[in-house]
């Protein structure tokens, strides 16, 4: 800075009235290095977001200048939570993240809405434990590249971070979020049995030993031997068996952009997934298929009768219905324009700088 900030006279005689050592911040300076930091990724697509990190300056003055120029709370720890709550941050605003967590430091940011950011992949069951056998319905990871990405001054070095996940640990986290829901399947088909003894349903996919949270080849078998379910096997063609049901369901905890429902509307099968951010997306509900709320059996069961007393021209409208929104929505070539506009604006933005 050219000058100081305030003036030496007027640190003179604040030092007469405060004790040091006190901290000053210049708001007016705050506030402008904070719209143009926004500025400077303005050209992100689907918009940007920064997170202040309450541990570096845990002051309640500051906190509400960083909500008032729409920044949001970085929380490691469950007195960090409460200064944004009494901020007035919450919700989506904040993101918590943290290593060695209590189960109430992760149910007090559940129950403020806040973005939940894992450390570690064992953290999945210890957080749906604490929630009481539920996860939130939007779930984060923290990645740890290590060796795979070199650090510089800025960031340090990620071959040396103890915390998050590898590449490798990524994709398994979200098969063991993606493959819940297979439970509340079973269960609501056994419900539907019992009021519609004709109706047939049916798993297909993988019995992965090596995920953890994958449906054992005993689990399994114990459903087929009561009679409830229908193992198809596993493919890498799932065409024939999309044309073997009247309706495809998805009852998953929570999707990016489901390619089974994507799949299946493509070939006019009316869907049933649960109501969560991806599902939504495909299905419209009562358009073609339905959703229901996710993590109830009861409400899947209800979802699924829908679709199993209709008539086949009742489900053939609804097929013709999703054929048609895959068509106008998530055609390929859309698809592609939507990432050749995304990556234009990178590199115009990269060209600019």
């Amino acid at each position: 800075m050219s000058k100081l900030f305030p003036p030496a006279s007027a640190l003179q005689a604040i030092i007469k009235e405060i004790p040091t050592p006190f901290h000053l911040y210049d708001e007016a300076a705050m506030r402008a290095n904070a719209q143009a930091f926004y500025r400077a990724f303005a050209w992100v697509p689907g918009g940007f977001k920064n997170f202040f990190a309450v541990k570096a300056l845990p002051n309640p003055y500051i906190l509400d200048l960083v909500r008032q120029v729409g920044m949001g709370g970085d929380c490691s720890s469950l007195a960090e939570l409460r200064l944004c709550e009494a901020a007035g941050i919450r919700g989506e605003n904040i993101i918590f993240t943290s290593n060695d967590t209590p189960a109430k430091e992760f149910q007090k940011a559940d129950e403020m809405g806040a973005l939940i950011n894992l450390d570690d992949l064992s953290h999945i069951e210890f957080l749906e434990t604490a929630l009481g056998g539920r996860l939130p319905e939007f779930v984060c990871f923290r990645y740890n590249p290590g060796p795979l990405k070199a650090g510089n001054a800025i960031i340090g070095k990620p071959e040396e971070a103890k915390y998050g996940f590898t590449r490798e640990q990524l994709f398994e986290g979200y098969r063991m979020l993606r493959d819940k829901g297979v439970v509340e399947y079973v269960e609501a088909a056994r419900m539907l049995k019992a009021r519609c003894p004709g109706a047939r349903f049916a798993l297909l996919g993988f019995l992965d030993v090596e995920n953890v949270s994958a449906i054992s080849r005993a689990q399994m078998d114990a459903w087929v031997a009561e009679g409830v379910i229908e193992y198809w096997g596993e493919t890498h063609d799932v065409r024939p068996m999309i044309a073997r049901a009247d309706c495809v369901v998805l009852p998953s905890y929570r999707e990016g952009m489901p390619r089974t429902l994507l799949e299946a509307a493509a070939m006019a099968r009316p869907l049933v997934a649960s109501d969560v951010p991806g599902c939504r997306e495909v299905v419209s509900d009562g358009v073609n298929g339905f959703l229901c709320e996710v993590k109830s059996a009861s409400a899947l069961a209800q979802a699924m009768a829908q679709v199993v007393t209709l008539s086949p021209a009742a489900r053939q409208v609804l097929g013709n219905a999703g054929r048609s929104r895959v068509e106008q929505a998530f055609a390929l070539d859309q698809v592609v324009d939507c990432y050749l506009q995304a990556i234009r604006v990178v590199v115009k933005h990269i060209n600019k700088s």
